[in-house]
């Protein structure tokens, strides 16, 4: 059954709360439509006494397929639900960052009419988040899922255009769209035309973290996607010890050469010209906009 917490302290009027954890288990349709029951004897817009909440599993989805997705069918279709009933709901994890990632990017897919690529680049703009690159594979099929619904006459509608049915899953529709989708996964030519940088073999299934609004601490394979950083609209890379290689794709590169991480070089007499170099930017910025 559903746990709940008492509702002091709640300023945000939270009506639910989805906490994502790598023990939690997928909410089951009797979870669901306990919460559910519980939810729809209030008014519209009226509080629950407590706050209604479930886990839900947060990294390295496994199991049966079709369960998997009927699961995840229901806990959007109960989500929908109870939006419509303008409540609002708290999808956490321990740090904020990490294991709430799956569930928030499949919501934006499904809620938005989203492809994957642009519900990641919608999610940046609000924050940063962190997804495994072994979760990626349950996003493509979840994103296959809601876009490839229809049958359709030729030219067969791209995964990339929105579906007026992304609303109308139902259960058990999941089966035959595994089956379909499971064996194939390769993008189409106007797919990776369109997001170079998410089917880029560079992507591993997250972007740099975000520090401050211009400023990103990512590793060399960010680095060399360069569609990925003309996405984020970055410009100029301090390239530690490794060359990104970036200079004749129209970035401005400040290689650190011979500075390695092996715990001998040091990076204390290099910090004056890196501050300079990120300042100056910043500086370019504010007297630009």
């Amino acid at each position: 059954v559903p746990q709940y917490t008492t509702l002091e302290d709640n300023p945000n009027q939270i009506s639910i709360c989805i906490e994502c954890h790598e023990l939690g288990e997928m909410p089951t349709p009797s979870i669901l439509t306990l919460a559910r029951e519980t939810l729809n004897e209030l008014g519209e817009e009226e509080m629950p006494s407590e706050i209604v909440h479930f886990d839900m599993h947060g990294i390295g989805f496994s199991g049966e397929a079709k369960i998997l997705y009927d699961r995840f069918i229901s806990l959007l279709e109960f989500m929908r639900n109870q939006e419509k009933q303008k409540r609002r709901i708290l999808i956490h994890c321990s740090d904020g960052y990490t294991e709430s990632s799956v569930l928030v990017l499949i919501w934006i897919m499904y809620r938005l009419k989203l492809n994957l690529p642009q519900a990641y680049l919608y999610l940046q703009q609000k924050r940063s988040f962190f997804v495994y690159s072994a979760d990626l594979t349950l996003l493509r099929k979840m994103e296959c899922l809601m876009f490839g619904l229809d049958e359709e006459p030729e030219p067969k509608r791209r995964r990339s255009e929105p579906s007026d049915a992304l609303e109308n899953l139902k259960i058990g529709q999941s089966e035959e769209m595994v089956k379909v989708y499971q064996a194939n996964l390769s993008p189409s030519k106007d797919e990776v035309s369109m997001h170079p940088w998410f089917y880029s073999p560079r992507f591993e299934g997250s972007f740099p973290s975000r520090i401050l609004p211009f400023l990103y601490l990512g590793n060399l394979n960010h680095a060399t996607n360069p569609e990925m950083l003309r996405a984020l609209s970055i410009t100029h890379v301090v390239s530690v010890g490794e060359n990104a290689d970036l200079q004749t794709k129209g970035f401005e590169i400040l290689f650190l050469d011979n500075l390695y991480d092996d715990g001998i070089d040091a990076i204390r007499e290099r910090l004056d010209q890196v501050v300079q170099f990120v300042a100056g930017q910043c500086y370019v910025k504010k007297s630009t906009n």
